[in-house]
């Protein structure tokens, strides 16, 4: 019984198979084959259509830019690069500030000065200068580049050791002991407001040598471009040589370089400071050596320098509202006195 149930299942089975055959071999299982192929096909182009449109676009917008390209003249990218470096320039020509306008021929007063220049700073235009090239003598005014070498080495909050070798030197001191210890930050403040001659060979030989030290602040020198300037010492004491020279341009220069730096900035409006050492064996007031700090309000420094060889030096800025002016003089006798005419003629002869 059981073995005829199997064979006629088998033999159904057989028979599914054949049909099964004889359909795939058929005009109608063709037809559907075909049928389904297309509807695919279709499926799949329905579903690209966006993807294949998009690059159908960008062949023919490829095919049309490299026809373009073809037609231009040779030097078509030359000229337009050109084109675009003028725009360029012009554009950021606009940008800057414009210089103030001249608005009366107010007589120029007399000064004791050999050489000058009084300089629009946001416009960095000459507004008047005699011999503003004229190598002289810049006496202290040199400790800005000693200050401006000093921060390439140091860390404000360094402390450095007075060597015997800077208790002896010349010019105005601040009597700093051997062997006290100072913050680089206090014995910059020594150097640019009291003009401390100590301070700056201190700092001169606290990580460098002394030449090595010479030549980072020539090194400031020319990365600014002055082109008249050479330092001899860290302190802006006469060379033996005359080969401590700079030129009033060069340190209208120093100056506007000098007070971008925050720190310098903020120093040189310093009236006074109490100067202490680290370990409490040093205590002093100093007051700075500019005098139109107190006299003129808007004074925000710079620098001063006196020496026999240079006579009296000032590095001054000015600054109120949109007036913003770096005056320098050279070789006077009252460089006081000078500098504040300068100053009055240039505010009556310009309009910002």
């Amino acid at each position: 019984m059981k073995i005829g149930v199997v064979r006629t299942s088998l033999v159904y089975a057989l028979i599914f198979v054949a049909k099964a055959l004889a359909f795939l071999e058929s005009k109608v299982f063709d037809a559907v084959l075909k049928i389904a192929v297309g509807l695919g096909f279709i499926y799949v182009l329905a579903i690209n259509r966006l993807q294949i449109q998009a690059l159908y676009v960008q062949v023919r917008n490829d095919a049309r830019v490299l026809v373009w390209y073809k037609t231009l003249p040779t030097d078509y990218f030359r000229k337009l690069d050109q084109e675009s470096k003028v725009a360029l320039a012009r554009y950021q020509e606009s940008l800057k500030p414009k210089p103030p306008k001249k608005t009366d021929s107010v007589g120029f007063p007399t000064i004791t000065a050999r050489s000058y220049v009084v300089m629009d700073r946001a416009s960095d235009t000459v507004l008047g200068s005699k011999d503003p090239n004229m190598v002289l003598p810049p006496a202290s005014t040199a400790k800005l580049a000693t200050a401006l070498a000093s921060l390439k080495i140091y860390k404000l909050d360094e402390e450095l050791t007075v060597p015997q070798f800077c208790t002896q030197v010349e010019g105005v001191k601040a009597e700093l002991p051997q062997g006290a210890k100072f913050k680089v930050s206090d014995l910059l403040k020594a150097l640019l407001v009291y003009s401390a001659g100590d301070a700056g060979c201190t700092l001169s030989i606290g990580k460098t040598s002394y030449a090595d030290f010479i030549v980072l602040m020539n090194q400031v020198a020319k990365e600014n471009g002055l082109q008249n300037t050479k330092f001899t010492n860290p302190i802006g004491l006469d060379d033996v040589d005359g080969e401590n020279t700079a030129s009033a341009e060069d340190l209208s220069k120093l100056g506007m370089v000098a007070v971008k730096n925050e720190f310098i900035k903020e120093v040189v409006k310093t009236k006074e400071f109490a100067l202490r050492a680290t370990d409490g064996s040093y205590s002093k007031t100093l007051a700075s050596t500019n005098m139109l700090l107190t006299d003129i309000p808007e004074s925000v420094g710079i620098k001063t320098g006196r020496t026999t060889g240079a006579g009296e030096v000032l590095i001054y800025e000015y600054a109120k509202d949109k007036v913003d002016l770096i005056v320098v003089v050279m070789g006077s006798s009252d460089r006081f006195k000078d500098t504040k005419a300068i100053l009055d003629w240039t505010l009556e002869s310009y309009a910002w």
